[in-house]
């Protein structure tokens, strides 16, 4: 059995491994001039490679059921054991992330190239397919795991499915930082808060996160963003209203945090800017007093209240470029649910990113390019066995 992968990133790798392992003769066309180039970016170089807690809930598509059965047949222990088999050991840290051991993304990489060589699979880089009819004439299967726009903004991840005919949900940029209308963050740039945000779309809550952000000159970046991003971004791609709703000093309550203002101003005499720097970073105090010239009881609720529900409408995304990864992409009523296969070509499959299903930040989006690679390959053993 001769299968043609398209792609020679996390999904196209695994599943170039998987069918080898099984005695397939398989060949991986990258469009780059290496394969694995966003493995080795991921994670800041660390590679957030799975998660132990890995739920359909964690993901955003058209389909959700699809989702969790292909999850449940490669979960967590699956794909840690397929990685030891690889020699890759993980380490898990105490939300559920979970990393190569080396902490570096380049041992993922290396691993998964390394063992694809040993064990056969061609690996030819610089080869871009613009069209599947070429392989489908070449090989018997073809799998296209070209990945999304994600960090090149470029639509040739989508162009070998044109052959197809098949129907994409407009890709999007998810996990990627956010422009705000105001200037505000501009003004407060390179400050990084532990705060809560609310995500708000045409009124109406959509999204809350706890933890850590960013301030930059274009807006908002940091943890909580890349969060809330996925649904924040495909509401601007429908051209809704979307804000966020941060919450400076989640610690305190809004009345205390008034009552600590108005006694400080009381006791200490000292001006407003000087109070406020003494519990928030200075560029961000100085955007909250504005052009408060004395506290009192008035002004202490006001800025108190500024503190703690700072807004900002969001005008659009810091685009594909920067994106970890994308929604959109294939929608899944196109493939066979339990195998993948095209529905349009039964010699065809599609997984990974090429699929409309992104998930949330901490490992999920990795973990189903490991079980969309996995429900491909075992397909094609399953068909080699019988041939």
């Amino acid at each position: 059995m001769r299968v043609a992968i398209v792609g020679g990133g996390a999904s196209g790798l695994a599943c170039a491994i998987m069918c080898a392992k099984a005695g397939a003769k398989a060949s991986v066309f990258e469009a780059s001039s290496r394969c694995a180039s966003k493995i080795l970016a991921s994670g800041n170089g660390r590679c957030n490679i799975t998660n132990i807690d890995i739920k359909a809930s964690n993901y955003h598509s058209s389909d959700q059921d699809l989702v969790k059965n292909i999850l449940q047949e490669f979960g967590y222990s699956k794909q840690r054991a397929f990685f030891e088999s690889l020699g890759l050991l993980l380490d898990v840290v105490a939300d559920g992330r979970v990393f190569p051991i080396s902490y570096e993304a380049k041992s993922v990489a290396n691993t998964l190239i390394e063992h694809a060589q040993i064990l056969g699979v061609e690996l030819l880089t610089n080869h871009p397919i613009t069209s599947l009819d070429p392989l489908l004439a070449s090989f018997d299967l073809v799998v296209v795991a070209t990945g999304s726009k994600a960090a090149t903004g470029s639509d040739e991840a989508y162009t070998p499915l044109a052959d197809l005919g098949c129907q994409l949900v407009s890709p999007y940029p998810a996990l990627v930082q956010l422009h705000t209308t105001s200037d505000l963050p501009k003004k407060m740039s390179g400050v990084r808060l532990n705060t809560t945000a609310l995500l708000v779309v045409d009124g109406k809550k959509a999204g809350f996160k706890s933890g850590d952000l960013l301030f930059t000159h274009y807006g908002l970046s940091g943890l909580v963003t890349l969060d809330l991003s996925q649904k924040a971004s495909l509401a601007l791609e429908q051209k809704r209203s979307v804000e966020m709703h941060i919450d400076l000093l989640p610690s305190l309550e809004t009345q205390k945090l008034a009552w600590h203002l108005q006694r400080a101003a009381k006791e200490t005499s000292l001006p407003p800017l000087s109070i406020l720097s003494s519990i928030l970073p200075h560029k961000v105090a100085s955007v909250v007093v504005g052009e408060t010239k004395q506290i009192d009881a008035k002004s202490s609720k006001r800025i108190a209240h500024l503190i703690k529900d700072l807004r900002f409408e969001i005008s659009q995304t810091h685009g594909f470029k920067h994106a970890e990864v994308c929604g959109g992409g294939v929608i899944l009523s196109e493939v066979d649910p339990k195998t993948l296969r095209a529905k349009r070509n039964n010699r065809v499959y599609i997984c990974g990113e090429a699929l409309d299903v992104v998930g949330d930040r901490g490992g999920y989006n990795f973990a189903f390019a490991w079980a969309s690679a996995h429900a491909v390959a075992r397909d094609v053993i399953k068909r080699a066995r019988s041939s």
